[in-house]
């Protein structure tokens, strides 16, 4: 059933995309998610405060998300929306740009020249390093030719390893220090102990830090050839994991953010054919997000899911107490948000599967 369910949310779901511009002309726009706004706002500041070399500026800002953990208004920590703006900073730079890289690396040092005792740019410089690395990552041009080097790939990776390493004693109070550390170990492809012995550190360290979460979600869900089931268990297995350490502040609230998490990096529609993801568990993690962080970037996702996950009472209620128009960068096009309404609202052929 659940397979029909996404099979033809998929089919529909072609159909809404294809007619949204016929209907764009006369949408009514909807207001951005305080959600959005504030994480653009928040990036903007990052950058500012990084092009005008106030490196003790995001020193301040960094030590401030790091000792309160304050979230935006849908629960994510600040600060790792202050790092996303951080990773920012590489995006674009080719493998041969060495003047981009070299500019960059200055720029880092001289910050941390500036705060050697501090731990936030010994972690921006090992996000560099990695983002550096990736971009000598081999790449298939056509069937007989390839860009890039093996060995320059690993060189690369291994030094970014060995920085995080070194710097550790004081880049690890800082919770993103183990997302980067997770995330260089993912690439180099350290053996699951040893990568799992990371992420709980960095838990021990910092409970609830989702970035950490996700960053050991992603070990599993990359791992292995294809869509396995084997993945597919080893993912739950995480999931669950997971939500035994956060029983006391998240229980399956977290459960529903590693899937969601997973829908938006992996999966995207075929979350629910690919993954072992419980809805039932979701729906109610989900309901705890938005009692919670009631803002329309979780409502209208809860809607989504919902609607994705072949819940149509679920997506009727969500959809009705949502009393402003659809987030459209969630629902990709406002024929999609209209096609589940719809559905929803409908008398159903067969009873809800849930």
């Amino acid at each position: 059933m659940v397979l029909a369910v996404v099979a033809g949310f998929l089919a529909i779901a072609t159909g809404w995309v294809i007619i949204a511009t016929v209907e764009a002309g006369r949408l009514k726009p909807a207001a951005e998610p305080a959600e959005l706004s504030q994480r653009s706002g928040l990036k903007l500041a990052v950058h500012r405060l990084y092009l005008a070399g106030d490196f003790a500026g995001l020193d301040r800002m960094a030590e401030d998300f790091r000792r309160t953990g304050e979230r935006t208004p849908s629960g994510v920590w600040k600060l790792s929306v202050f790092y996303s703006a951080i990773y920012d900073l590489s995006d674009g730079l080719q493998r041969h740009d060495g003047k981009g890289w070299d500019q960059l690396f200055a720029r880092l040092d001289t910050w941390r020249g500036k705060f050697p005792g501090q731990p936030t740019a010994y972690v921006a410089e090992g996000i560099a390093l990695h983002a550096y690395a990736s971009a000598q990552r081999p790449r298939q041009i056509v069937r007989e030719a390839s860009t890039g080097s093996d060995e320059t790939f690993a060189i690369a990776l291994r030094k970014a390893r060995d920085w995080m390493e070194t710097n550790k004693a004081i880049a690890s109070s800082d919770p993103q220090y183990y997302v980067v550390r997770a995330d260089i170990a993912r690439a180099i492809g350290e053996e699951p102990d040893q990568f799992m012995a990371l992420i709980d550190e960095g838990l021990d360290k910092t409970p609830g830090y989702y970035q950490l979460y996700f960053a050991g979600f992603d070990y599993f869900a990359a791992s292995g050839e294809g869509d396995t089931d084997a993945q597919a268990a080893r993912m739950e297995a995480f999931a669950n994991s997971a939500v035994l350490r956060g029983k006391q502040t998240e229980g399956d609230a977290l459960y529903a953010r590693l899937y969601w998490h997973a829908f938006n990096g992996f999966y995207g529609n075929d979350l629910f054919h690919k993954t072992r993801a419980d809805w039932t568990r979701m729906r109610n993690g989900l309901k705890e997000v938005v009692a919670q962080y009631p803002d329309a970037w979780n409502v209208n996702h809860f809607a989504y899911l919902s609607c994705l996950a072949g819940d149509r009472d679920t997506t009727r209620q969500v959809i009705a107490g949502m009393g402003e128009p659809p987030v459209l960068k969630v629902w990709q096009a406002r024929a999609v948000f209209e096609g589940c309404r719809k559905w929803a609202s409908a008398n159903p052929a067969q009873p809800n599967r849930r």
